[in-house]
């Protein structure tokens, strides 16, 4: 819930093996951890564009941007890549 609250995430993921520290999947892979965790934001994005886009005041512009992006998302573009303006 905080995530929404910051100006600026950094992720970081490990690259080193150390028998003392166990991961999740039994194996150290930052490539798919990154994708693990760019996919939960991208996911995160979605849900809100959607609550977003239930509401009857979302309308006009703003309709047609979040429709845009949620297209997107969808996809699996994350809307800081997306082109929304002219």
């Amino acid at each position: 819930a905080t995530v929404r609250e910051c100006d600026a995430i950094c992720h970081l993921v490990r690259y080193y093996q150390d028998p003392d520290i166990i991961h999740v999947d039994g194996r150290v892979d930052p490539a798919a951890d990154a994708e693990v965790v760019n996919l939960e934001l991208l996911l995160a994005d979605l849900s809100h564009v959607e609550r977003r886009l239930e509401k009857t005041t979302c309308q006009g512009e703003e309709r047609v941007t979040l429709e845009t992006v949620a297209d997107g998302l969808k996809k699996g573009i994350p809307a800081r890549t997306l082109s929304l303006s002219d």
